[in-house]
C-alpha cells in the first residue's frame, strides 16, 4: 500500500476516537463510584469522631487524659467503629490561659476499594480530626495546672 493514499483515508477513524472516548469515560466513572464510597466513610467518620472529642473533652478540667481516651473510645464503639482498626492520634492543650482545655482527636481509617483494585488500588484513607474544649472553671470544676 502506498504511504499517500495510507494517510488520506481517515475511513474508520471515528470509530477508533469513539471507542477510546468511551474507555476514558467508563474508567472515570468506575472511579467515582469508589470516591463516592470513601466520601460516604469519611462523613460518617467525621460525625463519629465529633461525638467522641465531645465526650472526651467532659474529662479535659481534671486533666484526665487517659480517661479522655478511654470515653473518646467508647464513643466510636458505639458508633459503630473498632478503635483498635483506625488510627487515633489525640493531641491536648491548655487554651486562654488555663480557661479552656482542648482535646483534637485525628482519625484514619482505611477503605477497601472496590472498583479501583482492578488498577492496583487496594485501599484509600479516609482522615479527618475533630477539636472539643471544655471550660475548667465551671461550677464543681478545679483548675489544675
Amino acid at each position: 500500500m502506498n504511504r499517500k493514499v495510507f494517510f488520506i483515508d481517515e475511513k474508520g477513524v471515528a470509530a477508533a476516537m469513539a471507542a477510546i472516548f468511551t474507555a476514558t469515560v467508563i474508567g472515570f466513572a468506575l472511579l467515582a463510584v469508589d470516591s463516592v464510597v470513601l466520601y460516604k466513610h469519611k462523613k460518617a467518620l467525621q460525625a463519629a469522631l465529633d461525638m467522641a472529642a465531645s465526650a472526651a473533652s467532659a474529662h479535659l478540667p481534671d486533666y484526665r487524659t487517659d480517661a479522655a481516651e478511654e470515653e473518646a473510645e467508647k464513643s466510636l464503639k458505639a458508633n459503630g467503629y473498632d478503635p483498635k482498626a483506625i488510627q487515633l492520634e489525640y493531641e491536648y492543650e491548655k487554651v486562654e490561659g488555663g480557661l479552656y482545655y482542648a482535646v483534637k482527636i485525628t482519625a484514619v481509617e482505611r477503605v477497601r476499594c472496590k472498583i479501583a483494585a482492578a488498577l492496583g488500588i487496594d485501599y484509600l484513607e479516609a482522615s479527618c480530626s475533630s477539636r472539643s474544649a471544655a471550660i475548667a472553671e465551671a461550677e464543681g470544676w478545679s483548675l489544675k495546672t
